[in-house]
């Protein structure tokens, strides 16, 4: 399994989609494509997660919506990573297992959602619907 990030791009402003499957990937990456928003892919897996990007998404959303707590990764920490969790911890096993992320998360001008959602997507890129 591959993590990516998409990185759009309408003129000089950088919008972001960070995921991790191609499958799950395919409907932000549909809607882009359909939309002429252009976009590169960046492997968050092999390449890391940066830090500054992590801090973006839990300002923006919170720890407990950048967590994805029904994933594999999560359901195989151990009992004690999984308890008490509060926004340092989340940041600590996310920057170690990039899995953990919800996704896609779409990362636009400061502007931060989790999950595809179609109707956010056309709000977040000027009505594009």
């Amino acid at each position: 399994f591959v993590q990516t990030f998409i990185r759009t791009t309408r003129g000089l402003d950088p919008k972001a989609v960070w995921s991790r499957f191609e499958t799950l990937d395919g409907k932000a990456r549909a809607w882009l494509d359909a939309r002429g928003i252009a976009y590169a892919f960046h492997d968050f897996r092999a390449d890391g997660l940066p830090p500054a990007v992590l801090e973006t998404w839990l300002d923006a959303l919170g720890w407990d919506k950048v967590l994805n707590r029904q994933s594999t990764s999560f359901k195989a920490l151990s009992s004690a990573e999984q308890a008490d969790l509060d926004r340092a911890k989340v940041r600590g096993l996310i920057l170690a297992n990039p899995t953990l992320v919800k996704r896609p998360v779409l990362d636009r001008d400061g502007a931060v959602s989790v999950g595809f959602n179609p109707e956010l997507y056309a709000a977040m890129f000027g009505g594009k619907a």
